[in-house]
């Protein structure tokens, strides 16, 4: 809801800090309308579940952002992946204000200040400087200008795979926003990333539905979809924790899994294609 006020009120800019592993076709519609509207939105990668393609962070219609140190290395247990399009410092200057002693508050628990919505202001602040500059750029634009004309390129190794990040700049963020013209949104048929929805969940089953990222259900064929079994308590992406991995097919538009042949107790399942062009759901379950 409100999502909709702000396109309502006319904004340029939305930072939207929400991120999960579920896949919403209501939010992606509205960000989608966004995006055709040229309203830039920012999303957080989100915390804890390293390498998994969150929501709405993921969406080629947001700019997603995560965290890096004062050494330009990705700040641990932060969200990272290859469709990542800018890190940033976090910024924890204003909740530190807010909140100065946080020994007493929590009784002598220290409270780690870290995470990708902490550097999302300062993405959200450079992007604003750049709607300035140029009032025509658009998301697609954004995110070339952090690939093309930000000289701090972070290394990043994850799940097999070797990527880089974009390291933020402001200087080098508005010289390369000059170099820049504005142009009219296209067609969507240039994103094809398909994203699962986690549509019905029983005791020890689940369904899964397809989408597209403009929130439109989806048709597919022939595609391998792989489930991985995690520790619940334990959760992190590795080949080497997987406890169970099973394979269907699907074909239509949704497919539904059962995992009563699992033993009592809780999980995390990962459910992805082998072929990565369905981003990653995660959700928990438990056997009963």
């Amino acid at each position: 809801e409100s999502f909709k006020i702000a396109l309502s009120e006319n904004a340029d800019i939305i930072s939207i800090n929400v991120c999960n592993a579920y896949f919403n076709h209501i939010l992606a519609e509205q960000i989608y309308t966004a995006y055709k509207k040229n309203v830039i939105t920012v999303a957080p990668a989100g915390n804890l579940i390293n390498m998994i393609e969150t929501f709405p962070s993921s969406l080629s219609s947001v700019i997603g952002t995560t965290s890096h140190d004062e050494h330009m290395q990705i700040v641990e247990n932060v969200n990272v992946y290859p469709h990542t399009d800018i890190a940033s410092r976090e910024d924890c200057s204003g909740l530190k204000h807010l909140l100065p002693d946080f020994d007493s508050i929590l009784q002598g628990k220290r409270l780690p200040l870290f995470g990708t919505s902490l550097s999302l202001p300062v993405i959200v602040a450079c992007i604003s400087y750049m709607k300035a500059v140029n009032p025509l750029l658009n998301v697609d634009q954004i995110r070339d200008v952090f690939a093309n004309f930000l000289s701090n390129k972070i290394k990043c190794d994850a799940d097999g795979r070797t990527f880089y990040v974009p390291g933020l700049k402001f200087d080098e963020a508005l010289n390369g926003t000059i170099q820049k013209r504005g142009y009219l949104f296209e067609d969507e048929k240039k994103i094809k990333k398909l994203f699962f929805e986690l549509d019905n969940y029983n005791d020890n089953s689940f369904t899964m539905k397809v989408y597209s990222q403009t929130g439109n259900p989806v048709l597919i064929s022939d595609i391998e979809v792989v489930v991985n079994f995690y520790r619940f308590e334990t959760f992190k992406v590795n080949k080497k924790e997987i406890l169970f991995q099973d394979s269907i097919i699907m074909n239509g538009g949704e497919f539904t899994y059962k995992f009563d042949h699992m033993p009592k107790g809780k999980y995390m399942l990962q459910i992805k294609d082998q072929k990565d062009s369905i981003v990653t759901a995660v959700h928990s379950v438990e056997v009963k």
